[in-house]
């Protein structure tokens, strides 16, 4: 089975306004996306950059979150019924929104522990507008979505810290990761 996995950019530059970021964050025609094609045993078939039209077809399609669309939070989360989970979410991660959490997907960290006394977990939120604005688009494209993955993620206890940079010579960001969170700047 074939992997199609694809890097969503931050922020979109239209050619028919070259000196206008499009903030809205919504991927547009001209637009060119970073991929990368692999088989099961993750050999890299193809790679490069094209437009949503151009790129490889896959048997799935991974889209990969660049870390300016996430926050990370880490809250303890109770123990609770899995029906109640984005209304307990909602209420514990309000303060720290300062918005509407109706406005925000929400991804629980695979090593979430639900109902362990005193341990927290982190929570990966984003703009929902964006998240499903950006799988539709793929999807429309004839593209299976499968799955929405960070480009980084809070390192877990004891991990070493990381910087990244990415970007453009344009627009790069300096991206640093540790287990006390996700931080990135624009430089």
């Amino acid at each position: 089975m074939n992997k199609l996995i694809v890097s969503l950019p931050w922020s979109y530059t239209s050619s028919d306004l070259p000196e206008t970021r499009l903030n809205s964050h919504i991927p547009q025609s001209n637009c060119e996306f970073a991929f990368v094609v692999s088989n099961e045993a993750r050999t890299i078939l193809s790679s490069g950059h094209a437009p949503l039209e151009l790129l490889p077809k896959a048997d799935i399609t991974i889209l990969v979150a660049p870390a300016q669309a996430l926050s990370w939070h880490q809250i303890a989360i109770p123990k609770i019924p899995q029906s109640q989970m984005r209304a307990v979410l909602d209420g514990l991660l309000e303060e720290q929104l300062l918005d509407d959490t109706n406005l925000y997907a929400l991804a629980l960290s695979p090593a979430t522990q639900i109902g362990k006394e005193g341990i927290k977990s982190w929570i990966a939120c984003c703009n929902k507008a964006w998240l499903s604005e950006s799988i539709s688009k793929f999807e429309m494209a004839g593209h299976r979505v499968v799955q929405v993955t960070p480009a980084a993620t809070p390192e877990q206890s004891g991990s070493a810290s990381y910087v990244y940079i990415t970007g453009t010579t344009e627009e790069s960001f300096l991206t640093t990761t540790s287990q006390k969170g996700v931080l990135t700047f624009s430089i």
